[in-house]
C-alpha cells in the first residue's frame, strides 16, 4: 500500500486525510500493524480509487 500511496502523490497524512483516519492510525496500517475492518479497507480502496481486490489480494510470491 505504501508503494500505490507514492505512486499517487500522497504524503501519509495527504492518504489518511482522504480516508478520514488520524495519520498515526495510517501509519500503523501501512506498516502492518493494524488489522483494519472491512470498512477500513473500502475507505482506503474508494479514497485511493483502487479496486478493493487490490488491497486484499495475496501478495505475489518471491
Amino acid at each position: 500500500m505504501i508503494g500505490l500511496r507514492k505512486r499517487l502523490g500522497l504524503s501519509q497524512r495527504d492518504a489518511a486525510a482522504k480516508v478520514g483516519m488520524a495519520t498515526s492510525n495510517f501509519a500503523w496500517l501501512e506498516a502492518g500493524r493494524h488489522v483494519p475492518s472491512m470498512g477500513t479497507i473500502v475507505r482506503v480502496a474508494q479514497a485511493l480509487r483502487r479496486p478493493l481486490s487490490e488491497l486484499v489480494a495475496k501478495p505475489p510470491s518471491t
